[in-house]
């Protein structure tokens, strides 16, 4: 009961996570936008209207996740090695009552291994702003 309620919380947060940053994602837009006409006056960003701007956002955001997805997708067998690790060791180490055990050990692998493409693989990648100034010329 207790891992379906530590599970049941892990999820509600990761969901009210994505939920809050999608309500600002429209609002810092505009915000960027206004902040590039304010600075950067002569930037071909800046000759943009608002709606032009929003939909070479869009262009951009979605460049940027292809670009992630491949990026993961290169990375996907060694988190697969990883995860599958953290399944292989501890059916060594534990009892064969000990489920709790080998389920933990998943889960701390799945963490590593997400920690790992999120510093390494998707970190380096360009920023929107940078697909958009590519873009504009």
């Amino acid at each position: 009961m207790l891992w379906f309620l530590i599970f049941f919380l892990v999820v509600a947060g990761a969901v009210a996570v994505a939920i809050g940053k999608a309500r600002g994602a429209g609002v810092a837009v505009q915000a960027e936008y206004e902040r590039i006409k304010r600075t950067e006056p002569d930037s071909a960003l800046a000759q943009y209207g608002p709606n032009e701007f929003e939909m070479a956002w869009k262009r951009a955001f979605d460049a940027r996740k292809r670009a992630s997805n491949i990026a993961a997708l290169k990375v996907l067998p060694l988190m697969a090695a990883i995860m599958f690790a953290g399944f292989a060791i501890p059916i060594f180490l534990f009892d064969d009552d000990n489920v709790g055990g080998l389920a933990l050990s998943i889960l701390i692998a799945g963490g590593v291994a997400l920690w790992y493409m999120k510093t390494k693989v998707l970190d380096p990648l360009p920023s929107i702003l940078d697909f958009m100034k590519r873009e504009a010329g």
